[in-house]
C-alpha cells in the first residue's frame, strides 16, 4: 500500500468564535474543524496544527543533512534549517 502524503501547506487556522470552532484550511480547501472549550489552549492547538507543513518540511531538511557526524554538510542550508527549527519550536511552545 502506498503511504499517504499530507495536504501541502501552507495551512491556516481560522477561528469561528460564533460557533465555537476553528477551521483549518490549506488554501481554499477545508481540512478540519476543531471545537474548543478552553479558548487559550485551543488557540495554541490550532496554531500548531496550522504549522504542521512547516514543521514537517524543517524536519525533512534536517534529516536530509545527514546528522551531526556529517559536519561538512552543515553549511548555510544546515544553519538555516536549524534556525527555522528553533523558530518553530519557540513559536509553538516546543
Amino acid at each position: 500500500m502506498d503511504k499517504q502524503k499530507p495536504t501541502p501547506g501552507p495551512w491556516k487556522a481560522i477561528p469561528r468564535k460564533d460557533c465555537g470552532v476553528f477551521r483549518l484550511y490549506a488554501g481554499d480547501e477545508h481540512l478540519a474543524s476543531l471545537s474548543f472549550v478552553d479558548e487559550a489552549t485551543e488557540d495554541a492547538n490550532a496554531d500548531l496544527m496550522a504549522a504542521a507543513p512547516d514543521l514537517l518540511r524543517t524536519i525533512r531538511e534536517l534529516v536530509e543533512l545527514g546528522g551531526p557526524d556529517q559536519d561538512d554538510q552543515f553549511t548555510r542550508e544546515g544553519v538555516r534549517a536549524f534556525r527555522d527549527a528553533e523558530a518553530l519550536l519557540e513559536k509553538h511552545g516546543g
